[in-house]
């Protein structure tokens, strides 16, 4: 949640910063913008790796303790939450090499990636709670 919140909060000052740009001169204005593309950049890959481990845990843990999958709405709200992450991170690399289009999908899927971890946090914490005795 954390970096997603990060995310956002850069992704906003980004854009916003392209179309209107802030009281700085222009070289430090882009400065700024590249500065914060490269921190979005990186907390991007984090959170693509962050969403990964966590389907990891999620499928070894329940695997290890109940034998098989599917106990709860958390799998596919978390499957969901995967597509919508690594099809964010297409849209991302789509941006990078130019392609106008791929901004609106980038931003559509960060929509659902928020509601996607607002529902896995929900439900993930009745899966929690099968585990402690």
């Amino acid at each position: 949640m954390v970096a997603y919140v990060i995310l956002a909060g850069s992704g906003f000052f980004i854009f916003r910063w392209i179309r209107q740009p802030a009281n700085l001169p222009e070289n430090q204005r882009r400065g700024a913008i590249a500065t914060l593309a490269t921190v979005h950049l990186g907390f991007g890959i984090l959170m693509v790796l962050l969403i990964l481990f966590l389907l990891a845990i999620g499928i070894v843990g329940t695997l290890g303790h109940f034998g098989n999958l599917g106990h709860s709405v958390h799998l596919p709200v978390g499957i969901v939450t995967v597509q919508l992450t690594l099809m964010s991170a297409w849209s991302a690399i789509q941006i990078l090499q130019g392609k106008p289009w791929a901004r609106q999908v980038h931003l559509i899927c960060n929509g659902g990636i928020a509601i996607a971890l607002l529902l896995a946090l929900i439900s993930g914490w009745s899966v929690v709670q099968k585990y402690l005795p």
